[in-house]
């Protein structure tokens, strides 16, 4: 787990830094253009201007993409390791349950419950982690 956080955490801080670097030109193009628009449009340069900022739109949305399958990625990946926690956790349990008849039935969903809380929090923690280090940066 902590194997996939790093190396998601070291990629996604490359993309971000990617999407800034992309996110900039289209506010500098948009911001010269409002305010050079008599000049555009007295040249009729409207369709060239438009290019250039669809040009730089697709640069930044391509970047956008990278990091919504970025995340999507570690999703899945942070999914199949809750799955197989809970799995072993209910294995577990269950055979503690045959084999020493000390766990009652509600002593194995309460199990279930608290480790499926457990993983979530789990979760979110490294997503929050994430979020926090984005906004220092």
């Amino acid at each position: 787990m902590l194997i996939m956080r790093h190396r998601f955490a070291r990629g996604y801080c490359d993309i971000k830094r990617l999407e800034g670097t992309t996110r900039s030109p289209i506010y500098s193009y948009l911001s010269s253009t409002i305010h050079g628009l008599k000049v555009i449009r007295s040249y009729h340069a409207e369709k060239m201007c438009s290019q250039q900022f669809l040009s730089h739109l697709d640069d930044h949305i391509r970047v956008y993409f990278s990091i919504l399958v970025t995340e999507r990625w570690a999703a899945i990946r942070f999914d199949w390791v809750t799955l197989t926690f809970l799995c072993l956790v209910t294995l577990f349990s269950m055979l503690v349950r045959i084999y020493h008849q000390q766990f009652s039935t509600v002593d194995i969903a309460l199990t279930l419950a608290y480790s499926l809380n457990l993983l979530g929090l789990f979760q979110w923690t490294i997503r929050f982690d994430r979020k926090k280090k984005e906004r220092l940066n």
